[in-house]
């Protein structure tokens, strides 16, 4: 029965996946062969059919299997859903978990970013500044992501009323006025100088 639902899902038939896979599942796991791998079919089955609820829900599953080889690709695709789905404590969550798990420095960088911006969202004063920091300091940060750090971190420490702090990490960013980053950027540092007469 998996080699059948294995056919349905390459052949795009992501309905008749995921019926095939749910009862596979049902019926032959934990114990079955292909436990882990039918199970990434089945969330991959339902986030190709836009049901990105379920799919979530199966990611999580994924994500909770110690040792689990899809559990990099589920904490990626569950933090994506969440963070579009605007539930940023969710997105948090699993963005902290591809953290854990990620191989590649790519995925380590969007899961710091993705920390970085929900803990933002969260108003997460603490989180933010702590992350920010952990990127602006790493030399595998790509320069996009320190910039996105430090304004983020700037934001926090004006609203914590340390203008002075926040000028220090505005003025670590390249001010290009054709980025959003460095347009904002320019923007904040001029309002900090207003305010100070400076």
């Amino acid at each position: 029965t998996f080699i059948a639902a294995e056919k349905q899902y390459i052949a795009g038939n992501y309905s008749g996946a995921i019926s095939s896979f749910s009862e596979y599942l049902q019926r032959y796991c934990p114990s079955g062969k292909f436990c882990a791998l039918a199970q990434n079919y089945l969330a991959d089955s339902y986030y190709s059919s836009n049901n990105r609820q379920k799919a979530l829900e199966e990611y999580a599953k994924i994500t909770t299997q110690k040792g689990n080889p899809y559990a990099e690709e589920a904490a990626l695709r569950a933090a994506e859903i969440a963070y579009d789905g605007k539930d940023y404590s969710a997105a948090m969550s699993y963005f902290k978990k591809l953290d854990e798990v990620a191989q590649s420095t790519e995925n380590k960088n969007i899961a710091r970013l993705g920390v970085l911006r929900s803990s933002y969202m969260l108003n997460d004063e603490v989180q933010t500044i702590q992350i920010a920091g952990e990127i602006a300091a790493d030399p595998k940060s790509t320069a996009d992501m320190k910039s996105e750090a430090l304004l983020n971190r700037a934001k926090v420490l004006v609203k914590q009323n340390k203008p002075s702090d926040a000028m220090k990490d505005l003025s670590g960013i390249n001010i290009d006025t054709r980025t959003s980053i460095g347009a904002e950027a320019k923007y904040m540092l001029s309002e900090i100088y207003f305010r100070l007469n400076q």
